[in-house]
């Protein structure tokens, strides 16, 4: 009995590193493949606060930025009721003047700002899309509980936001309001400086005011379609709702690789040497 015991110990510890080598080989890929995901889990979960925390900040400073112009406004525009009491009509023109060109400016860079701050919560909002599309490959039983969407072309991102998509929709933008008020201050500083040059008639004046402010408007308008549209093609949609209907071009390893193609990314990634 004993004999037979050593016999098949000795044939098990013959044939024993061969049997672990390949249990090695079929289970090290499978949990090399987990560990990968965990880790790309953890760090896209991570970045998603990141996102997040930068569309709150980005929020903040268009808001502030927007605050801050429409409280100077209002203060310029009462300080020239005070002026009106006591100051002639000429002197009142070139405090207006002064008053409306510093407003301008002031408008001015605050638009700017304001618009960078409206494509940047764009692109964080993509990116959101993109990591929760992530999520969705890594656990497809999550798909139905996602309220937002879990794709990134431009009708997706309006949808996470809380908008839909049209040519309408930049007139709502902050960055929109902001330069319609931009507008009427370039509009009321023509007329005035009109005012004052030549005392023209009150219909010409305005006239002339009225249109300046309109072809200012439209320049901010042209300006900020064209900044929206460099902005997308910095960042084309990888993973749109709708392909064939895409307004977006779609370019690189997303037309190769598929329904897969973060699986296949994760598969693709280099082998890491084992921990000692």
């Amino acid at each position: 009995m004993a004999q037979d015991r050593r016999v098949t110990m000795n044939s098990i510890g013959s044939q024993g590193p061969g049997v672990e080598e390949n249990t090695r080989e079929t289970t090290s890929p499978d949990v090399e493949g987990q560990a990968r995901r965990a880790l790309a889990v953890q760090i896209l979960t991570t970045e998603h606060f990141t996102l997040q925390s930068a569309r709150a900040a980005a929020t903040a400073e268009s808001s502030g930025r927007s605050t801050l112009l429409l409280t100077v406004l209002s203060a310029t525009l009462v300080a020239l009721a005070l002026a009106a009491q006591v100051a002639s009509p000429r002197d009142l023109l070139v405090l207006a003047l002064l008053g409306l060109g510093l407003m301008f400016f002031l408008g001015l860079v605050t638009y700017l700002r304001v618009l960078d701050n409206g494509i940047e919560d764009y692109l964080y909002v993509k990116g959101i899309n993109r990591i929760r599309h992530f999520y969705a490959e890594v656990a497809p039983e999550t798909r139905a509980f996602f309220v937002l969407s879990q794709h990134d072309d431009p009708e997706s991102i309006h949808r996470s936001m809380g908008m839909h998509q049209s040519k309408w929709q930049r007139l709502l933008t902050s960055a929109s309001c902001v330069s319609l008020v931009n507008s009427l201050v370039a509009g009321v500083f023509v007329a005035a400086a009109l005012q004052a040059s030549g005392h023209p008639a009150f219909a010409i004046t305005l006239a002339t005011g009225a249109v300046s402010a309109t072809l200012v408007l439209l320049a901010f308008l042209r300006h900020g379609k064209t900044r929206w549209r460099k902005a997308e093609e910095i960042a084309p949609a990888r993973f749109p709702a709708m392909p064939a209907d895409s307004q977006v071009r779609i370019t690189g390893p997303r037309e190769r690789g598929g329904e897969g193609f973060m699986a296949q990314q994760l598969s693709s990634l280099p082998e890491q040497a084992p921990i000692a």
